[in-house]
């Protein structure tokens, strides 16, 4: 991963921060995790991807780090990802920790042996938290016209016995200052870069007692990039039995 990934992770995470209200009503959608985990019920839930437009698929609200992903016919869409994911065997691994996925429609490509779907096919997603594995399962619907939306958040469901405990203050800046050692160790950022800057400005106000949110808004750094990195520092840190 470049500087200017990062760097692209930060305009990302600022804009999605302060969604403008047209966007934030019609182009942006919810999926409650269970739902796509096949808890709720045997419907999987279908999502539309239009020609002429991306649509984004955001883990980050989870909590959870993109382990492999699968299409099962992959000759109509692309992806992407906020990190790298090498491609092997016709699947995509991610030793990094993306937690968004970019799909966008291509020219189809013609693939011995392979059977079309059509306009849709089935894509999954493997992810992490801790040490826990989900597995994730959505009908993708190929179409034309202008789409309903261009983002899909992952949202954990409020009342789930299995969400995620948030961490407290000085738990989050341990697993921060983790990743963010790692980030430098992997070239992934530099002390001379603003955004080293402002992550120490974040780390600070946090330890003077603001909120991660408001450190967040107040150093000019997203909940991406911070979520991330402290992500990448419980990966890095043995779970104690």
């Amino acid at each position: 991963m470049t500087k200017f990934l990062w760097i692209g992770l930060l305009v990302w995470g600022a804009i999605g921060l302060n969604p403008t209200p047209s966007l934030a009503q019609t182009m942006v959608r919810q999926i409650a995790s269970s739902a796509a985990t096949g808890q709720q019920n045997a419907t999987l839930p279908t999502i539309e991807l239009s020609t002429g437009y991306g649509l984004t698929l955001n883990f980050i609200p989870t909590g959870e780090v993109i382990r492999k992903v699968w299409l099962d016919d992959p000759s109509q869409v692309g992806m992407d990802f906020d990190t790298n994911c090498p491609r092997s065997n016709g699947q995509e691994a991610c030793e990094m920790g993306a937690m968004v996925i970019y799909l966008r429609r291509i020219v189809p490509i013609t693939f011995p042996q392979l059977l079309k779907t059509g306009n849709h096919t089935m894509l999954t997603v493997i992810t992490q938290n801790d040490s826990q594995q989900k597995v994730y399962r959505f009908q993708l619907v190929l179409k034309n016209g202008t789409p309903q939306y261009v983002t899909v958040n992952l949202v954990p469901d409020a009342s789930s016995s299995t969400a995620t405990r948030k961490p407290s203050p000085p738990e989050f800046l341990s697993a921060l200052k983790a990743g963010l050692q790692i980030a430098e160790q992997n070239q992934q950022i530099s002390r001379q870069q603003h955004l080293w800057s402002r992550l120490t400005r974040f780390e600070n106000l946090v330890q003077r007692g603001m909120t991660i949110e408001q450190a967040s808004q107040e150093a000019g750094v997203s909940l991406a990039v911070v979520n991330k990195l402290a992500e990448m520092g419980r990966r890095s840190t043995p779970v104690s039995p």
